[in-house]
């Protein structure tokens, strides 16, 4: 993943020093492209074969806290929705459905200020990568662009592309660092390497190249160990930004079935908040903890696959 470097031809160049390909990057995904436009503004087309649109980015192997989902975004609507899940997992509504360990882990993690900190930490992150952006962009008097590399899965459900994105160095313009310089580091990297964000690597849009994916673990070992970022603000409880997605989905509503829509109940909240298969990759024998158990791991050893995923992922990734 995670060094990257453009040339004059346009092409993207891993660090790595073979082109050889794992298993778990090389699979491609069907992509939702329902979304992807969305926004009207900027679509105009140049000849019958070209359409502009704007289209928004999604930096992946790397999840930051949220300050924008849906019902809860901001603190208020974020405190309420995280202390309905307080309430649920204390009262037995989630009883038949999550492990007490899973329940207890969750409940540790939901302070009365855990709703504040996650918009607040979302700010500072945000204020961290338009810093990264404008300093690596602009460097040396040298005003570059981005450039990117989009993911198996290449567009997601939201209509935002998934990829790697890294400084573009012109030969032209600049002598081009070498293969471990620093410069090389794509964002995703970088803010994982910093504790801005956690690794989130999901089967589907992993690295193409094992030694990539070694580099972004490597960094999120070193930061959870310095507690770097968001854990030097917020300590090692901080809900992450998938761990807060999971809790604001169990405190979603419970509806009744209706005739365009099925009921939404304690079962279907927790189906839809744990939807992922979590893999310890901490041992030199990789192994799937399923979808309960994610906790058992800590943050920079996860590794993630989808449920809808159980056949083939498991094969690709040398679990079985």
């Amino acid at each position: 993943m995670q060094r990257r470097i453009g040339k004059p031809t346009g092409s993207l160049q891993t660090h790595a020093k073979t082109s050889t390909q794992w298993p778990g990057g090389a699979p491609a995904r069907k992509s939702s492209a329902q979304n992807i436009l969305q926004d009207k503004d900027g679509q105009s087309a140049s000849d019958g074969d070209t359409l502009h649109v704007k289209q928004a980015l999604r930096l992946v192997s790397c999840d930051t806290p949220e300050s924008h989902y849906p019902t809860a975004a901001s603190v208020d609507a974020a405190t309420k929705k995280l202390k309905v899940c307080e309430e649920r997992l204390l009262n037995g509504d989630y009883d038949r459905y999550l492990p007490l360990e899973l329940r207890a882990y969750l409940l540790k993690k939901l302070t009365p200020d855990a709703g504040k900190q996650q918009i607040e930490g979302a700010g500072k992150t945000h204020q961290a990568f338009e810093t990264m952006l404008k300093k690596r962009l602009n460097e040396r008097g040298i005003k570059r662009k981005l450039g990117l590399l989009p993911t198996g899965e290449v567009i997601d459900f939201y209509g935002r592309m998934l990829a790697y994105i890294t400084p573009w160095f012109d030969s032209k313009k600049e002598k081009i660092p070498g293969r471990t310089d620093r410069r090389r580091r794509t964002f995703n990297l970088q803010m994982v390497e910093e504790g801005w964000a956690a690794s989130f690597s999901i089967y589907g849009s992993l690295p193409t190249h094992k030694a990539d994916f070694d580099l972004l673990v490597k960094a999120a070992r070193s930061a959870w160990k310095k507690k770097a970022g968001a854990w030097k603000l917020y300590g090692p409880d901080f809900l992450l930004g998938y761990e807060f997605r999971m809790c604001v989905k169990l405190g979603q509503p419970y509806k009744p079935k209706t005739g365009t829509s099925g009921a939404v109940t304690a079962k279907t909240l927790v189906e839809a908040a744990f939807a992922r298969h979590c893999v310890d990759i901490s041992g030199a024998k990789w192994k799937d903890v399923g979808i309960h158990d994610f906790w058992r791991v800590e943050p920079p050893n996860r590794l993630w696959f989808w449920s809808v995923d159980e056949k083939e992922a498991p094969k690709a990734l040398g679990l079985i």
